[in-house]
């Protein structure tokens, strides 16, 4: 009896608690979120744009982020209860090369920091992790801008016997300031997870997901979209895992672009569906390859208008000290447009940074590593007159609790 008594007494405790730095977070969000209202504002009387009206204009700010963050903040309190949170933190600073009008190269300094926190919990056949990542990027050019990175992804599974059900999340807010337009992009992702194992070495598994992107300023772009894969993959004594599967993907774009006189909006609805097939190799080295091929049916472009995109991870542990890791992270697409001037409708996925690194690590101390990282990076922006490219090689370390 008095164990129960006082179990209740905790229970109650724990949700006064709760209750209570939720409505603290909550009223502090709500006086960040009137802060950046004003800001906005201000932001806007000093734009070219401003004679819009401002019921339209308020659109282009959402206070998305902070219900968000309301919701997630609270949860790492109760988190930090259940799990035993992981983390690490990077440096790196170097230099990087690019291209610029008539063939001339110049040489500029790239800084970047990459802060990330892990929750995980097993208990039974639940399983159950939240990851929280931040990546600040500073590239010094001949006006400097800067790259804000926020992820948030977190996953749920249940398994039992032979089926596995779950369900992710996936929540990425990117913001580009001092480009010649500043960009935000935002996504939201919420996802289905089905498996069945159909023998011993075969599974079948289904991804269904409901898809949302945003990107910001005028053109301000949004995307709705629900998407599927379907797997058939074979493992090999936990060595050798391949599988092949099917993509299809139905979405929807609107732009509102801006005009003297009016909010014009532009609508573009379509198909993206291939096959994709990944190898992963865990024995003597590790070698993963994943490899995508998309036909791409959409009210502007015309046929045969394709995507593909390929990720080939390497690595291998040698002088019994040093790691070296090569990663190939490359997109591209070939979309023919039936009136080149409907590019602002054009579907553009939220991933478009194409990388080929390879880095040599070493460990300095039980939790700490250093290592020298070079390679070619491309970001492209489709409906936006930016692109950040070129060859970089930095020094860099990576501390890991």
């Amino acid at each position: 009896m008095n164990i129960k008594i006082s179990l209740k007494v905790l229970k109650i405790s724990f949700k006064v608690i709760c209750s209570f730095w939720i409505k603290k977070f909550n009223d502090f969000l709500i006086i960040l979120n009137t802060m950046g209202f004003f800001w906005n504002k201000q932001h806007l009387q000093n734009s070219d744009i401003s004679h819009i009206s401002g019921k339209n204009i308020s659109s282009q700010f959402p206070g998305n982020s902070c219900l968000l963050l309301s919701i997630i903040i609270p949860l790492l309190f109760i988190m930090e209860l259940y799990s035993n949170p992981r983390w690490r933190i990077s440096a790196e600073s170097g230099f990087y090369q690019r291209n610029q009008l008539e063939n001339k190269k110049s040489v500029h300094f790239v800084s970047r920091l990459n802060g990330y926190l892990k929750f995980q919990n097993r208990s039974g056949s639940n399983l159950w992790w939240l990851s929280l990542r931040l990546k600040p990027e500073f590239y010094q050019d001949v006006s400097s801008y800067m790259a804000i990175k926020m992820i948030t992804k977190g996953q749920y599974l249940y398994h039992k016997s032979r089926i596995g059900i779950g369900m992710g999340l996936d929540i990425r807010r990117y913001l580009y300031l001092n480009t010649p337009e500043d960009i935000s992009l935002d996504l939201f992702e919420l996802s289905g997870i089905f498996s069945c194992q159909l023998a011993k070495q075969y599974q079948l598994v289904c991804y269904p997901a409901y898809y949302y992107q945003d990107i910001s300023n005028y053109p301000k772009q949004n995307l709705d979209a629900l998407k599927t894969k379907i797997y058939l993959s074979r493992a090999y004594h936990n060595q050798l895992n391949m599988g092949a599967g099917i993509y299809l993907e139905h979405f929807s774009v609107m732009n509102r672009a801006f005009t003297i006189t009016q909010l014009k909006p532009e609508t573009n609805k379509g198909y993206r569906y291939g096959p994709e097939v990944y190898l992963e190799l865990n024995r003597i080295l590790y070698f993963s390859a994943r490899y995508s091929f998309l036909w791409h049916q959409s009210e502007i472009t015309r046929d045969p208008s394709f995507e593909q995109y390929i990720r080939i991870l390497f690595g291998k542990t040698i002088l019994s000290n040093l790691t070296i890791l090569c990663l190939v992270d490359y997109y591209w697409n070939d979309l023919t447009l039936k009136d080149e001037e409907e590019i602002p409708a054009l579907y553009v996925p939220f991933d478009t940074e194409n990388r080929i690194d390879l880095k040599i690590e070493r460990p300095f101390k039980e939790h700490l590593v250093y290592y020298i990282r070079g390679g070619y990076f491309k970001e492209d922006f489709t409906i936006r007159n930016f692109t950040a490219q070129g060859w970089q090689f930095l020094l860099g370390f990576e501390y890991t609790h």
